[in-house]
């Protein structure tokens, strides 16, 4: 790389990765929950012996993980609502305000 690239390299990084919090320089050094960085230590030590060489196998079971804290929100916000207990006649008041403004 030539000199004048470098320059202009080193003053793009500058400019482009200033901290915007003093106390956490970037979002992936902030403080991680000791029991959190324990479950993920453990979840990752087993998934990187168990999928040696299958990189997408790896992957699609590792999205699967990070999916599931939704889809436990999504399966308890549909059993409130089917129970009732969730919003309901506020729910219904907005939907049916929506539907007859799209359909004048």
């Amino acid at each position: 790389m030539r000199p004048c690239h470098a320059r202009r390299a080193a003053r793009l990084l500058a400019t482009t990765h200033k901290p915007s919090n003093p106390h956490f320089p970037h979002p992936s050094l902030a403080p991680t929950h000791p029991p959190a960085q324990v479950m993920y230590d453990v979840l990752l030590f087993f998934v990187d012996r168990l999928f040696v060489g299958r990189a997408i196998e790896r992957f699609w079971f590792l999205e699967t993980v990070a999916r599931m804290p939704y889809f436990s929100y999504v399966t308890c916000l549909h059993l409130y609502e089917t129970l009732g207990w969730w919003r309901t006649a506020e729910l219904r008041k907005i939907h049916f305000a929506e539907v007859c403004k799209c359909g004048s």
